[in-house]
């Protein structure tokens, strides 16, 4: 019997968050004839990787070396980079593994050419193939034509039964109802103060009543802490740094707010969808492609978020309507056994 094709995914955070979520699938849905691991830096997302079961290697620190050792060690036919370092540091890697760059997100640097865009197009010539969530977001990268022959288009994939399963864990009944969450990592990318911001403002203008939970960690955390202290909010936001199971507050939640600087795909909207829960969200290229260039949910103001969660916290009819629609947008989003044919589809190239 042949020995079955491994892939090593490799990623530079310690989080747990959408492109995490995304390597965890992929991993626990991969068949009989795969392999795989998972390898990042040391953190929180090593009770998450354990819980699910799935092999994975730690670093202290992402480098070309430290990648080297455990390649040499796992020997991977495949080795699957998530993002732009990732992709970087496994390109400089000699061997004979097949080396997919997974981009996730646009970070604004992107758009113009710096040291990073010319490292990353240098790397043409050893990336195999480049997978991107969204049309749109690739085409506005500034390399993108360097790259239009080997460029895949691969929507996230979303596992409805496990969002659902942790969604229903009866250890969370005792769950306070949660009027807004935030559900993502606290970096400039997200743009949590944002967020506090605007339940500030819902609070001045009369919705001084409002339970708001916020989900996540990262280095703007303290900051965070303390801007809701100083601008007395200790009654209306919870911080409660990383949560295993994010679905089980987003269940409880009448309304998610995303106000992400950029994002590639926003997962955790369609995550939310799935749950029947509403959706205001900035304009990002991983937003307009789940809820559409023009939606209603879409935000391009201040004024518009807080006006919008006034109407789907007091206009119950208003509420069901956009829950309904979340939940017919969600399952768009729903094939995984399409999803999955496609990555090994992809994964067969050349190996």
């Amino acid at each position: 019997m042949s020995r079955r094709i491994r892939v090593l995914h490799v990623l530079k955070s310690s989080s747990y968050s959408g492109a995490e979520n995304v390597v965890i699938t992929i991993i626990k849905h991969l068949n009989e004839n795969y392999e795989a691991a998972y390898l990042a830096t040391r953190g929180e997302i090593e009770d998450v990787l354990r819980e699910e079961g799935i092999c994975y290697f730690l670093l202290d620190k992402l480098t070309r070396k430290n990648i080297s050792k455990i390649i040499e060690e796992y020997k991977p036919d495949i080795v699957h980079a998530h993002d732009f370092t990732a992709t970087v540091l496994c390109a400089m890697i000699l061997g004979k593994f097949r080396l997919i760059s997974h981009l996730h997100y646009d970070p604004p640097w992107v758009y113009n050419w710096n040291i990073r865009t010319i490292v990353y197009q240098c790397c043409k010539k050893r990336i195999s193939k480049v997978l991107t969530v969204s049309t749109d977001m690739f085409q506005n990268m500034v390399f993108a034509n360097k790259f239009k022959e080997k460029v895949i288009v691969v929507k996230n994939p979303l596992d409805v039964e496990r969002i659902k399963q942790k969604a229903d864990d009866k250890q969370y009944d005792n769950l306070l109802a949660i009027d807004i969450i935030f559900v993502g990592r606290f970096v400039e990318q997200k743009n949590p103060q944002r967020f506090i911001r605007l339940v500030e403002t819902l609070k001045r203008e009369g919705f001084d009543k409002l339970h708001c939970i916020m989900l996540g960690d990262g280095k703007l955390l303290e900051e965070c802490r303390r801007m809701v202290k100083s601008l007395g909010l200790e009654e209306n936001v919870q911080l409660l740094g990383f949560q295993g199971n994010p679905y089980a507050y987003i269940n409880k939640s009448s309304l998610l707010c995303l106000t992400s600087r950029w994002e590639g795909f926003g997962l955790v909207i369609a995550e939310a969808s799935i749950l029947g829960v509403p959706v205001l969200s900035t304009k990002t290229s991983g937003a307009c492609e789940i809820l559409g260039e023009k939606a209603w949910e879409i935000c391009d103001s201040d004024v518009e978020f807080v006006d919008k969660a006034k109407q789907l916290l007091t206009d119950h009819i208003q509420y069901e309507i956009k829950s309904e629609e979340a939940v017919d947008r969600a399952r768009r989003f729903c094939d995984m056994e399409v999803y999955m044919s496609y990555i090994v589809s992809i994964y067969k190239e050349e190996v």
